[in-house]
């Protein structure tokens, strides 16, 4: 049986650094590839995205805290883990670098023996959570990107619908995460149910984690599943409401800063890309323009869906 050889990319401009670790991980079965360039770095992981990141905080041209940011808002790279490097030893400092996204966190100089379990829990956690998703079991991240590549592979028309939820850390944070945890398992059903009734077997759902949910189908029929969703999901998510909270129109709770502000009532935003040019490279290319389609469905009030034909 062929064991896999796990990727990892190192990210660090001390080229001592950079040498030690490449040697220790070497010699402990990982295959690595490294570089003193923050730049560089998100090339590498575009094109071929690695199964780990070590990455430093101080970098010379684009930091570890926007390299980190960058790989994590693209849904097709979020999932790869990130150990943070930093010779910065203050807890404002650890809680910048998990902040920005980052898994694990690591203060130079460290021990080679740490490092590597450091290294192999976050691999183990990864591939544990990749295949299934636990909460809805839904096909997880692996699934997801299996599925793209194939049909990017084959040179398939396809459109990617992209659903997530708006103001769902303020309702988990408010309600707890049972409550939180019975509206992710409710959003997932009404997206297989809607997929179900107007799609059909090629279709493919995915839940990639948290709120965020990935569907495929055929762009014909992309704009009646989300406007389903949308109503759908708008029609049933008031049950997870208390009735004081429905009539003053949402709660107040605080946000990502700790300052206290109203959310509305949670709605749903759906990001849709089509390509029906046959033209998505890799799972990157999809992800950024997910990205920004997100960023413009989001901004606007209530649920929403927004479709940017490529």
């Amino acid at each position: 049986m062929t064991i896999k050889k796990y990727r990892i990319l190192i990210v660090d401009d001390e080229a001592n650094i950079l040498n030690v670790i490449q040697h220790i991980l070497v010699r402990e079965g990982f295959e690595c590839t490294a570089t003193s360039s923050g730049r560089e770095a998100l090339e590498i992981v575009e094109k071929n995205s690695p199964d780990l990141m070590i990455l430093d905080i101080n970098m010379p041209d684009i930091d570890g805290i926007e390299i980190c940011e960058q790989v994590k808002k693209n849904i097709f790279l979020s999932h790869i883990p990130i150990l943070m490097l930093t010779g910065r030893t203050r807890v404002e400092d650890r809680v910048i670098g998990l902040d920005s996204g980052a898994d694990d966190y690591l203060c130079k100089p460290f021990d080679n023996r740490e490092l590597v379990a450091r290294i192999r829990a976050l691999i183990r956690h990864t591939v544990r959570e990749a295949d299934r998703n636990p909460t809805t079991n839904l096909p997880g991240n692996a699934a997801v990107e299996r599925e793209l590549t194939k049909r990017i592979e084959k040179r398939e028309v396809f459109a990617v619908c992209y659903p997530d939820l708006d103001n769902f850390k303020a309702y988990s944070d408010t309600y707890g995460f049972d409550a939180a945890n019975k509206v992710i398992q409710m959003t997932g059903r009404i997206i297989a149910g809607v997929v179900m009734l107007e799609g059909d077997e090629e279709d493919f759902i995915g839940h990639i984690g948290g709120d965020d949910f990935l569907l495929i189908t055929r762009p014909d029929r992309a704009e009646d599943i989300c406007r389903k969703i949308v109503r759908e999901f708008d029609e049933k998510i008031p049950s997870f409401y208390e009735t004081r909270h429905l009539a003053q129109g949402g709660f107040v709770g605080k946000d990502r800063a700790g300052k206290k502000k109203k959310f509305p009532i949670m709605s749903i935003s759906i990001a849709v890309v089509i390509d029906d040019q046959q033209r998505f490279r890799n799972l990157s290319e999809i992800g950024k323009i997910v990205a920004k389609v997100k960023k413009e469905v989001k901004g606007l009030e209530g649920s929403q869906y927004r479709i940017y034909l490529r």
